[in-house]
């Protein structure tokens, strides 16, 4: 998994939301997108979704992040992960 890339992001939410991810990625030991999915559960997200979301500039649904986020052991911090998301959301859709 540290050998995926993402594209680039533009300075400010959008790339502090990945940032935060990419460090609790990290932070559990970089589980595969098959790893992350299993702990999910059974179709609830594939491991495809979670692939595209850890190689994607673009801004994923706000369940998607939250599944993911749960996955890698990061129940404390859904609310910062909530608000980063948003700030993200709303500069990806003002950009366009």
């Amino acid at each position: 998994m540290p050998g995926i890339k993402r594209g680039p992001t533009p300075p400010g939410p959008i790339t502090e939301l990945f940032a935060r991810l990419d460090g609790l990625h990290l932070r559990a030991g970089y589980p595969s997108t098959r790893e992350i999915a299993a702990r999910v559960g059974r179709g609830q997200i594939s491991s495809t979704t979670v692939h595209n979301i850890f190689r994607s500039s673009r801004v994923p649904r706000w369940t998607f992040l939250q599944y993911i986020v749960e996955a890698l052991g990061g129940q404390q911090d859904l609310e910062e992960f909530r608000s980063l998301w948003q700030a993200a959301w709303q500069a990806e859709n003002q950009a366009e």
